[in-house]
C-alpha cells in the first residue's frame, strides 16, 4: 500500500507583500459564489511562497462594488471599474498587486485582508520589465 506524509502549513508572516495571480476561478461553495486566487509573493525575503485566497461575490455570482475582488480586479488592471462592467478572471493572471497578508483566525493558511489591496508600486500591477520606455 502506498504511503504518504503529513505536513504543516508554510504561513507567511503578517506584513505587505506584492502579490502576482497565478490562478483565478470562479467557484461556488460552502460559502456561496466566489472568486478563487492562487498567489504568489514577488521579491523580498518571501519571494515565490505561494497561497490560495478567496473573494466572496454577490448571491448573484457578481463581483459588488467595494469588495476585496472589486480591488483587486482594480489593482490589477490599473482602472477604476464601472457598474455592470463585463469582467474576465483570465485578465487577472500574471498581474500584481500589494496588500497585507494576515494568518487566517484558523491558523491554517493566509489570507489577503481587505481594505489594504492597492496597485504592485503604484503601476497598475505591472512589473518594471513590462513598462515600455519610449526614449
Amino acid at each position: 500500500m502506498p504511503k504518504i506524509t503529513t505536513s504543516g502549513y508554510d504561513l507567511l508572516k503578517p506584513n505587505e507583500y506584492v502579490l502576482e495571480v497565478t490562478a483565478a476561478k470562479p467557484i461556488v461553495g460552502e460559502y456561496g459564489p466566489q472568486l478563487r486566487l492562487d498567489l504568489v509573493v514577488v521579491g523580498g525575503d518571501a519571494d515565490g511562497m505561494t497561497m490560495v485566497d478567496y473573494c466572496g461575490r454577490g448571491e448573484d455570482g457578481s463581483i459588488k462594488d467595494g469588495s476585496k475582488a472589486w480591488t483587486i480586479f482594480e489593482a490589477c488592471l490599473g482602472r477604476q471599474l464601472t457598474p455592470n462592467e463585463a469582467l474576465d478572471t483570465d485578465d487577472l493572471v500574471g498581474k500584481r498587486f500589494q496588500a497585507r497578508v494576515a494568518v487566517r483566525s484558523s491558523g491554517n493558511g493566509n489570507r489577503v485582508e481587505h481594505g489594504t489591496v492597492g496597485p504592485a508600486g503604484g503601476m497598475g500591477g505591472q512589473a518594471w520589465e513590462d513598462i515600455s520606455f519610449d526614449v
